[in-house]
């Protein structure tokens, strides 16, 4: 039984040890009305894993998988007895006299079904590894201990406790060193700088319950959440300052092209300056001339109305 706040690295550390012993790791899915009968349901498989295929397995089991107490009285029993009453119904407990009657033969035992299925049993007894995850938080797991005993009993309690300061010290050693966010010559103070906010946020949690006694719980989970953020603030806030960089660019880019294009424009317009001064005279010489026509113009339409009156 491994006994520690949630986020401890229990179940990593039972999952990463079961690898290295070549054993299969089973856990139950909570799924929306999973009761009694479904518990019992994967009890089967994982009896059928340890005592039909006799392979080595690992039943890891959490308090928050808990959705009743009759959970904890199968592993109790399981814990006790290697097996659990009533779990089989009489078919499916022959299927499994079937699946092992060939085992029980070859190791020569009697082929009656209650040696058989003995010897099930006693597979299972040899296969199956339970790990049950519990946190100490709280009154239930006290209750719990007081109504099983086997789990005190028939266990082997392994307390998980705060990791010490060069633990957490090579933690942020770790992960701050692969950032490459972090430039080089602040990752050691940064990495220093973790446990110190750890230990500091322990303390104030300390200070509140001693004020208010509430409990709040600080977990190595939290240690590493707390650098992850960190890591990940660091990383978008660096990519939000790249963006506004690259915009302040553009902008400036933008207003560079902008000025050659004025410029151009003004030497365009420079070089038709002359141009146009010699076409404004131009115009003013042609005005000039039209006036000089409209005045002509004008006595020749007065004198052609005379001589229409004096027709008339």
């Amino acid at each position: 039984m491994l006994v520690g706040l949630g986020g401890s690295g229990k179940q990593s550390l039972t999952r990463l040890c079961a690898f290295m012993s070549e054993f299969k790791c089973f856990q139950i899915e909570l799924t929306k009305g999973y009761g009694n009968v479904e518990f019992r349901e994967d009890l089967k498989k994982l009896f059928q894993i340890a005592g039909v295929e006799r392979i080595p397995v690992v039943f890891l089991f959490t308090d928050s998988q808990i959705v009743n107490e009759g959970f904890v009285e199968d592993i109790n029993s399981i814990l006790n007895a290697g097996d659990v009453p009533n779990l089989f119904p009489q078919d499916e407990k022959d299927r499994v006299i079937g699946d092992c009657r060939e085992y029980a033969a070859s190791i020569g035992k009697p082929l009656t079904k209650e040696s058989v299925y003995n010897v099930f049993i006693s597979c299972v007894q040899q296969n199956l590894h339970c790990v049950l995850s519990m946190s100490p938080v709280g009154e239930a797991f006290r209750r719990r201990c007081r109504m099983f005993p086997s789990l005190i009993n028939c266990c082997t309690i392994d307390w998980y406790l705060p990791w010490p300061k060069e633990a957490l010290l090579d933690v942020a050693k770790r992960f701050i060193g692969e950032s490459k966010d972090v430039g080089d010559e602040y990752k050691a103070p940064i990495s220093t700088m973790c446990p110190y906010i750890h230990a500091l946020v322990e303390e104030f949690s300390d200070n509140f319950y001693a004020e208010l006694r509430r409990k709040f719980y600080i977990s190595p989970k939290s240690y590493l959440d707390m650098i992850q953020l960190y890591t990940k603030l660091l990383h978008d806030k660096q990519m939000e300052l790249i963006e506004q960089k690259d915009r302040f660019v553009n902008g400036l880019n933008k207003m560079e092209e902008v000025g050659v294009v004025i410029e151009s424009a003004k030497k365009d317009l420079a070089e038709l300056e002359p141009v146009l001064k010699e076409k404004s005279a131009a115009t003013e010489v042609l005005l000039k001339q039209v006036e000089v026509d409209t005045a002509e113009a004008s006595k020749v339409e007065e004198v052609v109305g005379k001589e229409a009156k004096e027709v008339e």
